[in-house]
């Protein structure tokens, strides 16, 4: 696990350097004297405020719009592309903040997701994949399961959100999780709309 709080106050070399390990599990070092790679398998988490103020989006914000740019353009497209789930946080109300937490909801969501795991072992076994982030780009179709209307809403999502070939497989493969979890084998229209709330939606995909 790799947790980057203040994401943004990375420089852009760090974070572009980032790039390689997150796909590909590998650190490549290169040198006069020769080429050393290394194994880099880890999760990525990062966390940033939506400007230099933090107050993005509320009267509060005193952000000129150049700062707000310079500040969000320092996550590039490309690294974006690589992060699957991408998720904008709302301010607590005071109520929220002093809320007790429901009871049983830990046990009952990691039931989920072991019920999840297993589903994914079942389906890719023998094929040398773990689970579903490690999906081969451009096998979405084999392992996905669409069914004909979650098929006609991934081509929809796509074209309306002009998708580049990295950003369509994270959507299937995201998708694909969602309905793990939902217990579904078929991939469904509303499975590629819960997907898509996390790879397509959020202030730095609006940013354009």
């Amino acid at each position: 696990m790799l947790f980057l709080d203040e994401l943004a106050e990375f420089s852009r070399s760090t974070l572009e350097s980032l790039r390689q390990p997150i796909e590909q599990g590998w650190v490549t070092i290169s040198r006069v004297g020769g080429t050393l790679r290394f194994p880099a398998q880890f999760t990525l988490v990062a966390a940033m405020n939506p400007c230099p103020c933090g107050f993005f989006g509320t009267d509060r914000c005193v952000c000129p719009s150049a700062t707000i740019d310079k500040y969000q353009n320092k996550i590039s497209g490309p690294l974006l592309d690589r992060i699957d789930l991408q998720v904008e946080l709302r301010t607590l109300t005071t109520e929220e903040r002093f809320a007790e937490s429901e009871d049983g909801v830990s046990p009952r969501l990691r039931a989920k997701v072991e019920q999840a795991r297993e589903r994914q072992r079942k389906r890719y076994d023998g094929k040398q994949i773990p689970f579903n982030a490690a999906m081969p780009g451009g096998h979405v179709r084999e392992y996905c399961n669409f069914s004909d209307a979650g098929f006609e809403r991934f081509k929809t999502t796509i074209d309306a959100n002009r998708l580049s070939t990295r950003s369509m497989d994270r959507l299937a493969k995201v998708a694909r999780t969602v309905a793990d979890l939902a217990g579904s084998d078929a991939l469904e229209a509303v499975h590629l709309d819960k997907a898509a709330s996390f790879v397509v939606g959020g202030m730095l995909r609006d940013r354009s």
